[in-house]
């Protein structure tokens, strides 16, 4: 999970003096979303990658990010 998220960053993400930062977000982000960073996921259900998905496109620190039916299909109770 926390790969599909990585992807997401910016090339100067890769950068060692900003790492500590990468992992910060990636650690933040998973925990907003309520995320396992364990769960495989080509294994996980739907919503669940729907999820890592909308991770992935927040930690490209967007300016706007539009999103249609955002809460569809997340497997939110």
């Amino acid at each position: 999970m926390e790969q599909v998220i990585a992807q997401g960053f910016p090339p100067e993400f890769d950068s060692p003096e900003l790492h500590w930062k990468k992992d910060q977000m990636l650690e933040r982000t998973i925990e907003q979303l309520q995320l396992d960073p364990t769960i495989d996921f080509l294994k996980s259900s739907t919503g669940i990658r729907r999820r890592a998905l909308i991770g992935r496109a927040l930690v490209s620190a967007p300016d706007v990010l539009l999103l249609d039916e955002p809460t569809n299909h997340l497997d939110i109770d």
